[in-house]
């Protein structure tokens, strides 16, 4: 099971990050989210739970650590060694994540395109166009066909399931879990832990108060210099949280 961070097709996902208020810093320029935007505390060391999501390349995998200080880390590796690492702050996240299919681009274009030839054979067919002679319309019809059948299978066994957990108010995607094919449930299991921790470490469901959103603030500073999250979503975290200030 590998598992990225943040990808690139996330950071402009109107479902994840919401409508934009590119006033809200005139309205609230006021606000101070205070100096050390990128002061974090110190490494956590008590483990409260630890799974491990094998990964798509052989020897490879992604551990999870939630540990009791509030932070989760995720480390993707082999026996080699640890390949990258990264540290989340917990009391941002929101514990309801987010499930989306990822299909592969190849098959799935294949797939439209099969559909396309297919229905345009069968609307030339039907029109009874001169010139078409029986036997190209129907190898025209097979050949769509085999194509589309072919690309839906593979589009079918080679689906991957992504678990995006968001901040709470900034809704910017900060821990996303893909589900290589035949292991949907697995990640589910591993995503519902990890839910259930957040709920129990923040669960009040209370609108945020001024220091709460004060405090996301910082932490979306935080994971952006901690390489997390990219400047821009880091942006649209901290546009969409200050709309919400009275």
């Amino acid at each position: 099971m590998k598992q990225a961070l943040i990808d690139e097709s996330l950071e402009s996902s109107d479902a994840l990050i919401g409508a934009e208020d590119h006033d809200a810093y005139g309205v609230a320029e006021h606000i101070s989210i205070g100096e050390d935007l990128s002061a974090a505390p110190e490494p956590p060391e008590q483990i409260r739970w630890r799974g491990t999501l094998a990964g798509p390349i052989q020897g490879k995998s992604t551990e999870i650590v939630y540990f009791q200080e509030g932070w989760l880390r995720l480390r993707i590796g082999s026996r080699e060694g640890v390949e990258s690492e990264k540290l989340v702050e917990v009391g941002f996240l929101d514990p309801t994540f987010v499930r989306r299919w990822h299909f592969h681009k190849l098959w799935l274009s294949l797939f439209t395109l099969g559909l396309g030839c297919l229905a345009t054979t069968w609307f030339l067919s039907a029109m009874g166009i001169p010139g078409l002679s029986a036997d190209v319309l129907a190898l025209s019809i097979i050949t769509a066909t085999a194509t589309v059948v072919l690309a839906l299978t593979m589009l079918i066994r080679g689906a991957r399931r992504r678990v995006i957990f968001v901040t709470r108010n900034g809704r910017v995607p900060t821990v996303v879990l893909t589900a290589m094919p035949g292991r949907h449930n697995t990640v589910n299991q591993v995503a519902k832990e990890i839910g259930n921790l957040l709920t129990e470490a923040s669960p009040t469901s209370n609108p945020a108060g001024p220091e709460q959103l004060r405090a996301e603030m910082q932490g979306h500073y935080r994971l952006r210099d901690a390489g997390v999250i990219s400047g821009e979503l880091c942006d649209k975290g901290t546009r969409r949280i200050l709309t919400q200030f009275g």
